[in-house]
């Protein structure tokens, strides 16, 4: 599954990737090609441990005694609090430096936090519990916010930029063929054991997965960190387009100063072209889909009267068209660009 000719599939390069130097500064060919392997072996885990829990925490969280105010503030208030963290936590791990280490650790704590959420219906009930396992949610989104700054500079690091689209959209098959296994599953177990105890299950196997996914990473050789890794590196992202010259100077405008500064450079980031428009188009994709997302899992268990096994199914179907179909997107992006793809 994590072969060598998973990792060598490379397609057509535009005209501008060309002339672009390879952002894996500090390690040699061999090392690359090593980290890309463990990557996708620590995506592969890690996915694992996602899809045994989070596609079902609002099922849960139903079984806890959850309002409807309740399942839509499990959903809102984690994506908050860690999106608003992004900045600070990039700020931190420049100033730190070891990406690795940032990612390792804040990971660790993220993954353990479903071990008291697994104990919840053990020592809480009704409105108490809810509120406590909505507690826990957001506690792990944050350290799991904490880990991507540093994961997203060291995976551009040590993909080279002609490669990223394939490397990206061969790890993501990977990825989501463990996430159809494990909602899959989950939802099967979680449906059959009594009195909660398939939530239980499903939140033991999910630490046990991504503690797998750590040793993994743990193999992933770390480059150094450059000194201004906006002069050294492209973005995390394959093609060429155009304005890709703005943005490229609109995220340098982003990562230079102090916080404050960058949440300032950040809000006029909106009025540039290229990045402007995408920071737009993603705000109001993602204000869409979260209108009515949060409350589907209601609707399918108070109004269809759903179990957890169709519910598993219901999400498996979704990684089912993205494993066929990512790899024709991965390398469209890499002949294309990302633009004229999406």
């Amino acid at each position: 599954m994590v072969s060598d000719k998973g990792l060598n599939r490379t397609a057509g390069r535009s005209e501008d990737e060309r002339v672009v130097p390879e952002p894996t500064p500090g390690l040699t060919p061999q090392e690359r090609a090593e980290a890309m392997r463990w990557s996708i072996w620590d995506g592969l885990f890690a996915s694992l441990s996602d899809n045994l829990v989070i596609p079902f925490q609002a099922l849960f969280a139903l079984y806890l005694g959850a309002t409807m105010s309740q399942v839509g503030l499990l959903t809102a208030l984690p994506l908050l609090v860690g999106n608003i963290l992004q900045l600070p936590f990039a700020s931190l791990t420049e100033r730190w430096g070891n990406r690795k280490r940032i990612y390792l650790y804040a990971n660790l704590i993220a993954r353990f936090l479903w071990l008291p959420a697994a104990a919840i219906p053990l020592f809480f009930q009704g409105g108490v519990a809810v509120n406590v396992f909505i507690a826990l949610v957001t506690l792990r989104s944050i350290f799991a916010s904490a880990a991507v700054p540093g994961w997203t500079s060291l995976m551009a690091d040590i993909t080279p930029r002609r490669r990223r689209g394939s490397f990206f959209a061969w790890r993501n098959i990977v990825m989501n063929m463990a996430a159809l296994a494990a909602s899959v599953g989950a939802g099967w177990f979680i449906q059959r054991l009594p009195l909660g105890r398939g939530y239980q299950l499903a939140f033991l196997l999910s630490f046990i997965a991504g503690g797998a996914a750590l040793l993994a990473f743990v193999k992933v050789p770390e480059p150094p960190l450059p000194r201004c890794q906006g002069d050294s590196e492209a973005p995390l992202s394959s093609g060429a387009d155009s304005g890709s010259s703005s943005a490229s100077e609109a995220v340098m405008a982003i990562r230079s100063g102090r916080v404050r500064t960058r949440v300032a450079n950040f809000l006029r980031a909106f009025s540039w072209d290229a990045l402007g428009g995408f920071l737009w188009t993603s705000a109001l994709w993602t204000f869409a889909v979260n209108l009515a997302g949060p409350l589907m899992p209601v609707f399918y268990r108070e109004t269809l009267h759903g179990n957890e096994q169709i519910w598993g199914i219901g999400q498996g179907a979704t990684f089912v068209i993205t494993i066929l179909s990512q790899r024709y997107w991965g390398r469209l992006a890499d002949q294309w660009g990302a633009r004229r793809t999406l």
